[in-house]
């Protein structure tokens, strides 16, 4: 079993999927993963370029748009690792920031109550955010 589970929704943006799984298997090391692309309103150009790149990742496919946060909730179902990274495909990890990440979730138990990123509203917290990266750094 994986003990991340990475999600990355996908709204016609082969091109970007392709650079943001790229990145990640690039930079993960420590950290066991699967990947979970949901295809919101796929046209079939993402399955193939999966199945030919990435073979390991999996991919959930709606024919509609179904926006984020349905597609979020399937990755979520079909995921089975202990946590969950969440990705747009214009993110680009960079060296052991995931592994970091995970790594620190799993020191810090109540990270997700302390650090939460998500506003009440479901719009992501942009200071939250830079003080969350400001503390990785800082830890390095």
């Amino acid at each position: 079993m994986p003990k991340l589970s990475i999600i990355i929704v996908n709204y016609k943006t082969p091109a970007l999927l392709d650079e943001c799984i790229a990145s990640l298997e690039k930079t993960i090391r420590d950290t066991s993963y699967e990947i979970i692309v949901v295809d919101s309103e796929s046209d079939g150009e993402a399955q193939k370029m999966l199945a030919e790149r990435f073979p390991s990742a999996r991919c959930i496919s709606f024919t509609e748009n179904t926006g984020f946060g349905k597609a979020v909730n399937a990755g979520i179902r079909a995921a089975q690792g202990n946590y969950f990274l969440i990705l747009n495909t214009d993110i680009v990890a960079t060296d052991y920031a995931v592994d970091e990440l995970v790594r620190r979730a799993r020191a810090e138990t109540d990270i997700t109550l302390r650090k939460s990123l998500i506003t009440r509203l479901g719009r992501l917290d942009d200071e939250r955010v830079r003080a969350l990266l400001r503390d990785l750094a800082e830890s390095r």
